[in-house]
């Protein structure tokens, strides 16, 4: 078990900046948050900013995304995604409101299976003891959140719990779809027997 600030580099977010040349890229928002912890891509903001500033955060292939600012009432911040593959050949990288979490020694652990453990973290309520609220905004304390205590079991147990757990999502989402599928039909089926009727 080690502190999450003694296993990753933690990152602010990139701000537009003010001395040219700009360059334009891909900013991963808030809102390109899923409540399943996923990285939803359909309408990411690109934006003119400062080479400067991004050189310095550019995100690479398992990085992972902390919302540090933001959420609501009902919604706290500490939210997770990861930066998959697929996106690495890009120019992405992420919000002020977010902070990136690279893990140092990839031998020894697993950015996906640390994305899977702070997800769950945030999923339990651990990260909402860590906030303070102001202006109808709530704000992640980042020095109270690095340090989170993460199991490190070894890198190939890491590997096939993070399998499992892709394999449980996959037959939930599935069994979800299904439902509504089905709750879909049967509301057709009344309407026809009404109808009938």
């Amino acid at each position: 078990i080690k502190k999450l600030e003694d296993i990753c580099d933690i990152h602010n977010g990139l701000w537009k900046g003010k001395k040219p040349p700009y360059i334009e890229i891909g900013v991963i928002r808030n809102t390109n948050f899923t409540k399943e912890g996923f990285l939803d891509d359909s309408d990411i903001a690109y934006i003119p900013v400062e080479e400067k500033q991004y050189k310095k955060r550019k995100l690479e292939f398992g990085d992972i995304i902390l919302e540090k600012s933001g959420g609501g009432p009902n919604q706290p911040v500490g939210r997770v995604v990861i930066f998959y593959k697929g996106k690495e050949d890009g120019e992405f990288s992420f919000s002020n409101f977010t902070s990136a979490i690279i893990v140092r020694n990839k031998a020894e652990l697993d950015s996906s299976f640390l994305h899977r453990f702070l997800y769950f973290m945030y999923q339990s309520g651990v990260t909402e003891t860590m906030q303070r609220r102001s202006t109808g905004i709530r704000n992640l304390q980042l020095s109270e959140y690095k340090q989170i205590s993460v199991p490190i079991p070894p890198i190939h147990e890491q590997k096939r719990l993070v399998a499992l757990l892709d394999d449980l999502f996959e037959k939930l989402e599935r069994i979800k779809k299904t439902s509504e599928k089905n709750l879909e039909s049967s509301k057709e089926l009344f309407e026809s027997y009404l109808q009938g009727i």
